[in-house]
């Protein structure tokens, strides 16, 4: 859907693409209102599509010069919408251009109601969707905690690092059942590539205390 906004920017018509592909069309509104296409017509201008964009609710879809290029007008009402409008807006534009398109094929195509029924549907999915992300990521697992060791054992905690698949890095650090380090290194191991061996010295070097 942004490709579409962006290529209305760019002046390209819907029927731009059906021209390369050898279907003829003619300048005129595939709608039925006689008036010469642009892209600012066919996405807004239309006399056709003003019952279509009342039901949006969208502010500026009823205020245009049709002389203006289509970005020039959006420049205009970008400052009037909020990100909701403006997804709403991307959606429909998306939904009217293939509709269009559909006409100019002579293809079975949807009414301009069955157009926005299809837009809004799917702007409530998108926002089901971007709820259900928000709510995910708002639940905050537990904040893991180091956890002292009974008395009398210790507690030996290592970690190893790797850098550039060859150059490693160990670290042990013991501490026993209040918490109070007794033991800690940290060394540097070149020539290494796997990992999961370099955790293994780690260990190693740590039981070696």
């Amino acid at each position: 859907m942004p490709d579409k906004v962006w290529r209305a920017c760019r002046e390209v018509l819907p029927k731009s693409g059906l021209s390369k592909r050898g279907v003829d069309v003619v300048d005129e509104c595939p709608l039925g209102c006689s008036e010469e296409e642009s892209v600012l017509h066919a996405l807004v201008g239309c006399p056709l599509l003003r019952e279509f964009w009342n039901k949006t609710v969208i502010p500026f879809t009823d205020q245009f010069d049709p002389k203006l290029p289509f970005i020039e007008w959006l420049n205009c009402a970008l400052p009037e919408w909020d990100a909701e409008m403006l997804n709403l807006f991307a959606v429909c534009a998306y939904n009217l251009w293939h509709h269009r398109n559909e006409i100019r094929v002579d293809s079975r195509t949807m009414s301009l109601d069955q157009v926005w029924e299809k837009s809004s549907s799917l702007i409530k999915e998108l926002k089901l969707i971007l709820t259900s992300s928000s709510e995910a990521l708002r639940v905050q697992r537990p904040p893991v905690r180091w956890i002292l060791p009974p008395h009398p054992f210790y507690k030996l905690n290592v970690d190893a690092s790797l850098q550039q698949g060859i150059k490693g890095g160990v670290g042990c650090v013991v501490r026993d059942c209040s918490g109070r380090v007794l033991a800690a290194l940290a060394k540097r191991i070149d020539h290494v590539h796997d990992v999961e061996l370099l955790e293994a010295t780690a260990a190693q070097d740590g039981f070696s205390f």
